[in-house]
C-alpha cells in the first residue's frame, strides 16, 4: 500500500481516539503561516508554524479554506501533498488531509503512540500549493484549530481561527491599473512574464518593442499606461494604425522617435502626452488622418520633425512651446526657429488666403497638405524651394504665382489641387519633380520656361482638361517641337508629357512612363514609325481612347501601357515579329472591379496571326484579324470602298470624325494620297478575288 495512504488511514483512527480524551487545560499553543507569496501559474510550498515551538504536542487539527485560484496539489494516487517538515522533531507523527465539505479541507497531524516531543524549530507542516494563471491573491483561513498537549491530553484552541492574506509578491503600487480592459488584455497576453494575470510596472519597463499588437484594433479607447513602458525607445511605424476609437495616450520618457503612421487614422485621438525627456523626434505622417485633433502643442523637447507629422488632420492651429529651440508657431503655423522653413500649416483652419512670412526660404514637404479652405497663397520672393507634396490635396487652391526666386519644385508639389486653373512658373525654376501638378483637373494650359533643366515623370499627368502644353523656345533641354502640345526631352527624343491634343512628332523615339496617363480627352493616337518603346502606363487610364496604331518600329511595350482604356475597340499592330508583352498591357477592370483583358480587335500584318496567337500578352486578344482581310476599312463599316476614300480626304482636310491613326492605312505615320492609293489598291484586289470566285 502507498506509504502516504497508509499513514492517512492510521492517523485518522488515532485522531478520533485522541480527541475523545480531550479535557480543558491552561496550556497554550497556536498556529501561523510563514510569510508566503505566490504568483499566477506558480507552484510553491507553504509552511505552517507552531507559534510556541517548545510546547509538547501529540495532535494538531484544523480545517483549511483557500481563496479562489489557489489549490493544494495531489500526488499520483490522488492524496494531498501535505508533509511534516524536516525542521521538526515530530517525525514520528502521521499527517494527512481529507475534504470534509465543499472548499474546506481538514488537516490532521497526530502521534500514533501519543508521543509528545519538544524543541521544534517552529515549522511543523508543509503544503504544496499551485496558483492558477491570473491569481491575484486572497485569504487563507485555518478554522476550528485543535492542538493536543500531553497535559492530561488537554486541548487548547487559541485562537480557534487563523487568517493569513496571501499575495502575488507584487507590491500593490507596482501593479498597473488599466483604464481600458482591452488594452490590459493585450498587454497581459504579450508581456505578463510571471503569468499572474496582471502587468506590473517592472514587466512594462522590461518591454523594448511593442511591435504591431495594437494595430487595427478598433476597440481600445485609451492607453495612458503606455507611460510605464520605459524600455521602449521608439513608437514603431503603424503601431496604433487604425485604432479608430483611441482617444488618449501618454508616451514613456524613453521615447526618442515617433515613426511614420504610428497613430495613423486614430480618428478619435484628442489627447497626446508626448515623452518628457531630453529630446525626441517625430517622423512624417506620424499622426496622419487623426481627424479629431483640433489643436496641439509641441513641447520644448521636440528636436526635429521629418516633413509634416499631421497630414490630413483637421487642426485649426499648431502651437509650439516658446522654450523650444528648434521650432516656433506664428499664428498657429509652424516654422523653424530661424524662420527659414515653413513646416506645417493647420489644414483645418478656416482661412481662405495666407501669406507666407517674408524671409522664408523653403516651403517644407507636405507643409500645406489638405489645406481645405485655402484659395490663395502668397509666396514671398525669398522662397527658393517648394517641397515635395507641399500643397497636395489643397482642393480649393485656385491660383498660384511662383516668384522668380524659386529654383526647384518638388514631386507632387501641387498634386490634386483640383481647382488650380491658373499657373505661372517663373523663369528661375531649374527643377520640376515627378508629377508636380498631378491631377490638377481645372488646368487647361501650361507653359514651361526656358530655365528648366530637369523634369521628372509626367509633371501634368491626369490633368484631364489640359489642352495646351508649350515649352519656351529658348529651353535647350526640353521642347514642344512642331507645336505638338507635348514635352519632349531634347537630347533623348523621349516624349515625357502629353495631353488630349498631342500629335506625336515623327522624331520621337520613345514614349515615356505615364506620358499620357489619364488623358481622358484622348480618343485616338497614331504612333509614328520612329518610336521604338512605349513606357509603363504610357496611355494608362485614357478611358476614351478608341483606336491606336502601333508601328513596326516598336520593340518594347511596358506593363499597363494601355491599362483601363475602356473605349478601346481597335488596336492595329504593324509589328511583323511580335514579342512578348506584359499581360497587363491591355487590361481593364469592370464595374465589379474584376480585371479583364480588353475586348478590342487586334489587327495584325498579313501572315502573322498565328504568331500573335502564340505570343504572351498578344494571345489574350479575343479577336485577331489579319489586315489583308479588312485593310482600308477606314470608316469601320466592314467594307473597303469609296466611303473610306472620303474618310481619308476628310482627315487630310482637318476633319476629326475619323481617328487620324485609323486613316493612316499604310501605317507610315501620315495621312496623305498614299493612303488613298492603298485603299484603291485594296478595292481592286477585292474585285479580282470576287471575279475568281
Amino acid at each position: 500500500m502507498n506509504t502516504r495512504r497508509m499513514k492517512q488511514l492510521v492517523f485518522t483512527l488515532l485522531a478520533v481516539a485522541l480527541l475523545l480524551s480531550v479535557k480543558s487545560t491552561a496550556a497554550t499553543a497556536s498556529l501561523k503561516i510563514e510569510d508566503f507569496t505566490i504568483n499566477g501559474g506558480e507552484t510553491k510550498t507553504m509552511l505552517i508554524d507552531l507559534e510556541n515551538p517548545d510546547i509538547d504536542i501529540t495532535l494538531v487539527q484544523f480545517d483549511m479554506r483557500l481563496p479562489e485560484g489557489l489549490s493544494i496539489d495531489k500526488d499520483e494516487d490522488g492524496f494531498y501533498i501535505i508533509d511534516i517538515t524536516e525542521r521538526t522533531t515530530l517525525k514520528k507523527h502521521n499527517i494527512g488531509a481529507n475534504d470534509i465539505e465543499d472548499g474546506l479541507i481538514r488537516v490532521l497531524l497526530a502521534s500514533p503512540t501519543e508521543v509528545a516531543l519538544t524543541g521544534n524549530s517552529g515549522a511543523i507542516i508543509s503544503i504544496q500549493l499551485t496558483a492558477a494563471t491570473g491569481f491575484t491573491g486572497g485569504e487563507i483561513s485555518l478554522e476550528n484549530i485543535k492542538i493536543v498537549v500531553p497535559d492530561v491530553g488537554a486541548t487548547t484552541i487559541k485562537p480557534s481561527t487563523y487568517t493569513y492574506t496571501v499575495t502575488t509578491g507584487i507590491a500593490a503600487d507596482d501593479v498597473i491599473t488599466f483604464a481600458d480592459a482591452e488594452v490590459k488584455r493585450i498587454c497581459v497576453a504579450n508581456w505578463d512574464t510571471d503569468g499572474d494575470g496582471e502587468l506590473s510596472k517592472a514587466e512594462a519597463a522590461a518591454v523594448t518593442n511593442i511591435g504591431q499588437v495594437f494595430k487595427n484594433n478598433s476597440t481600445i479607447t485609451s492607453f495612458d499606461e503606455f507611460q510605464y513602458f520605459t524600455g521602449v525607445k521608439e513608437v514603431p511605424a503603424s503601431a496604433f494604425y487604425y485604432c479608430t476609437k483611441l482617444e488618449s495616450i501618454k508616451m514613456p520618457s524613453s521615447i526618442t522617435n515617433i515613426n511614420g503612421s504610428a497613430f495613423g487614422y486614430c480618428r478619435k485621438l484628442t489627447s497626446v502626452g508626448f515623452p518628457n525627456n531630453e529630446g525626441f523626434s517625430i517622423t512624417n505622417s506620424s499622426f496622419v488622418s487623426c481627424s479629431a485633433l483640433s489643436t496641439i502643442t509641441l513641447p520644448k523637447n521636440l528636436l526635429s520633425m521629418t516633413g509634416n507629422p499631421f497630414i490630413n488632420c483637421y487642426l485649426t492651429e499648431i502651437n509650439v512651446d516658446t522654450a523650444n529651440p528648434n521650432y516656433k508657431s506664428v499664428d498657429g503655423v509652424v516654422y523653424t526657429k530661424d524662420g527659414e522653413t515653413i513646416v506645417a500649416y493647420p489644414g483645418g483652419n478656416e482661412r481662405t488666403a495666407y501669406s507666407i512670412a517674408s524671409g522664408t526660404k523653403y516651403i517644407g514637404d507636405y507643409a500645406f497638405n489638405y489645406s481645405r479652405k485655402l484659395q490663395d497663397v502668397s509666396i514671398p520672393s525669398t522662397v527658393i524651394h517648394i517641397g515635395t507634396y507641399a500643397f497636395i490635396y489643397s482642393y480649393a487652391l485656385a491660383s498660384v504665382a511662383i516668384p522668380n526666386s524659386v529654383t526647384s519644385i518638388g514631386g507632387y508639389a501641387f498634386g490634386w489641387c483640383n481647382k488650380l486653373a491658373s499657373l505661372n512658373i517663373a523663369n528661375s525654376v531649374y527643377i520640376i519633380g515627378d508629377y508636380a501638378f498631378w491631377n490638377c483637373e481645372s488646368l487647361t494650359a501650361a507653359s514651361i520656361p526656358s530655365s528648366v533643366t530637369w523634369m521628372g515623370n509626367n509633371i501634368f499627368g491626369a490633368c484631364i482638361n489640359l489642352a495646351s502644353i508649350n515649352v519656351d523656345s529658348g529651353n535647350t533641354f526640353y521642347d514642344s517641337r512642331n507645336d505638338c502640345n507635348a514635352i519632349i526631352n531634347s537630347s533623348t527624343n523621349e516624349l515625357i508629357c502629353g495631353c488630349k491634343n498631342t500629335v506625336i512628332p515623327t522624331t520621337v523615339i520613345s514614349i515615356g512612363d505615364d506620358a499620357f496617363y489619364s488623358a481622358t480627352g484622348l480618343t485616338s493616337i497614331t504612333i509614328p514609325g520612329s518610336v521604338k518603346s512605349i513606357g509603363y502606363y504610357a496611355f494608362g487610364f485614357c478611358e476614351r481612347l478608341a483606336f491606336v496604331a502601333i508601328p513596326s518600329s516598336v520593340t518594347s511595350i511596358g506593363a499597363n501601357a494601355f491599362y483601363y482604356c475602356l473605349d478601346l475597340t481597335t488596336v492595329r499592330s504593324m509589328i511583323e515579329q511580335p514579342f512578348a508583352i506584359n499581360e497587363n498591357a491591355f487590361l481593364y477592370y469592370d464595374e465589379n472591379y474584376e480585371e479583364k483583358f480588353t475586348n478590342a480587335t487586334l489587327y495584325v500584318p498579313k501572315g502573322t496571326k498565328t504568331k500573335y496567337e502564340a505570343t504572351d500578352g498578344w494571345k489574350n486578344f479575343k479577336t485577331i484579324v489579319e489586315m489583308n482581310e479588312l485593310n482600308g476599312d477606314v470608316n469601320g463599316d466592314m467594307g473597303v470602298d469609296e466611303a473610306d476614300i472620303a474618310s481619308v480626304i476628310s482627315v487630310m482636310a482637318g476633319g476629326t470624325g475619323i481617328p487620324y491613326a485609323q486613316a493612316d492605312v499604310n501605317g507610315d505615320g501620315k495621312v496623305d494620297v498614299a493612303d488613298i492609293v492603298a485603299i484603291i489598291s485594296e478595292m481592286r484586289a477585292r474585285a479580282r478575288r470576287q471575279e475568281v470566285k
